[in-house]
This record gives structure tokens, sequence and C-alpha cells, in this order.
């Protein structure tokens, strides 16, 4: 296919599995999806599998599942509230599909890794960082805050694949992102942050199937094309928590606003994106540190 041509449907199926994320607990139909991507059924469906190397609905039933699994260790929730929250239509419909992609059934697996927990092992979260309490202890939190958030519009560049500790994977997404912002004026913004999206689980999801999202925040309305894709935080109540960490500590900064923060506060996940967000000159070169923002969506434990 021409660059041009692999642009346009690198836009089309991002808008696609835009809304499939933001729908998994709704029916989610193949004449949607092709309208999405304005397309035609047939072809929809073989551009989908190229782009992405699953069929549509065995992507839509990963994800669902996988957000269960994620569910089953954040949220306390019933497993038939779960199932229903994540798109299946009863309680043992999705113990059919969970024993299937994980081998063994929701409630072993959800011993099985509330366990590691505590023992100090891996914990995962909707954010996708897998996530260790260190021997030493505790980061310092600069700031803890339950904020209501109106919606915030953002334009992001996409990577599916392993990340963890890439650096120049990073750098390299945030160039092109800037390559597309700064002639429009958007870099200029006062209120444009840097920010990365984490929409999987590490140690749920594959590595090869890992997406994040690095954005900025845009004006509603700004257009958007090609590689540059763009969504919406939807408002709602979220914790922020102010970290200055090194390169090597974010994992330990999730990890705290998790196991210890939340629970602490009373506090369980929401559905909606966690989301990493960089304050202006965020850097400190002296120090070799960075000030990062961690926004979790969160309801109240009942």
């Amino acid at each position: 296919m021409k660059m041009d041509k692999t642009h346009t449907y690198i836009e089309r199926i991002n808008r696609v599995i835009d809304y499939i994320e933001s729908n998994l607990e709704d029916e989610i139909t193949l004449d949607d999806l092709a309208g999405i991507a304005d397309l035609s059924k047939y072809h929809f469906h073989r551009i989908f599998h190229s782009f992405t190397n699953e069929s549509l609905y065995g992507f839509i039933s990963r994800l669902r599942i996988e957000r269960a699994a994620t569910f089953l260790l954040l949220q306390e929730r019933s497993l038939t509230e779960i199932a229903l929250s994540c798109g299946f239509n009863d309680s043992a419909t999705f113990s059919r599909a969970f024993k299937k992609q994980f081998k063994m059934s929701a409630t072993e697996w959800k011993k099985k890794h509330n366990s590691k927990i505590h023992q100090d092992k891996n914990r995962k979260s909707t954010n996708n960082i897998s996530m260790k309490i260190p021997k030493e202890g505790h980061l310092n939190v600069l700031l803890t805050e339950e904020k209501d958030l109106h919606d915030m519009h953002i334009a992001y560049i996409r990577h599916t694949g392993s990340y963890a500790g890439n650096l120049k994977l990073f750098k390299s997404l945030h160039k092109k992102l800037m390559e597309w912002a700064t002639p429009s004026g958007l870099t200029k913004n006062p209120q444009t942050k840097d920010l990365v999206i984490y929409h999987d689980s590490m140690g749920i999801t594959d590595n090869d199937k890992l997406r994040i999202s690095l954005g900025i925040i845009i004006p509603e309305g700004t257009r958007v094309s090609g590689e540059i894709g763009s969504l919406c935080i939807s408002k709602g109540k979220y914790l922020l928590c102010r970290f200055e960490v090194h390169k090597d500590e974010f994992g330990q900064a999730w990890t705290q606003v998790f196991r210890t923060i939340l629970p602490q506060r009373g506090l369980q996940t929401d559905d909606g994106y966690c989301f990493e967000l960089y304050p202006p000159n965020c850097y400190n070169k002296a120090k070799e540190t960075t000030l990062v923002d961690i926004y979790v969506p969160i309801k109240r434990i009942e």
C-alpha cells in the first residue's frame, strides 16, 4: 500500500479501536464498526486483521476478558457484576471465556494473583505498569488530591508492542507528535501538556499486544489525520498523585498509588483511562528526575 493509503487506514482502525475500548460493556456490531471505519464490511474485516493481526471478534473478546481480569484485582465487585460491565451476557459465558484464555477459573486466577500481591510480588493495573514494591520503601508523594476533571480532548500517536524501558521509542513517538503539533501552534498553548495513556495491563496482555498512546491536550474540534488520532478522557472524579521520580521509579510510583494510597483513602478504580500527565519543564537535568502527575479514575469502596 502507498504511504498515504496506509496512514488513512491507520486513522480509521485507530478510530475503531478507540470506539471498541470505550464501549466494551455494550453490544458492538460489525455494521457499527464498518461505518466508523467508512469501509464495506468485507474490506473492513480484511484491513482490521492486516493491521492488528487479530480477527475483529477475537480482538473484542480478548479486550473484554483482559479488562475483567484487571477489574478482578482492582475492584470490589462480584464476578457477575464484572462480567456484565465487560460486555458478557451472563457469568456463565464469561467464566467459559475466561478459563479458555487463562487456563483457570476467574476465582482461581484472582486468588493466585492476590496471593502474589500479599507476598510483595508483581501486581498489575489498568495503566499497564508492572508494579513491584521495592525493599527500600515508598517514594515521597508531593501531592495527593481528589479532583473533578472536565472532558479532556487528546491528540495521540499510538504504539503496539513491548515498550518497557525503551526510552528511544518514547522519544521517537514524541518527535512524531511534535512534528504534527508544532506547525499548528498547539505547542505554544499554555494548556498543552504531554501525557501517556496505558491501555492494557502488563502481565495480563501479551507483550506484543500492549498498547500505549503518547499524547497532548488539544482544543475540542482540532482536526487530526493519519498516525495522529484523537480521543476524549471523560469527565469524572480522579485521584491525582504527584511524584518526582528517577527513570527507573515510574513503576514504583504506580504501585504505590494502587497498593497503598487508594486503599488508605477508601477508594478503588473506576472505569476509564489511567494516565500520566507531565507539566511543562518537568525534567530536572541536575537531579535527573521527572515530575509526573498520575491520574486514576476513582469511586468509593462500598
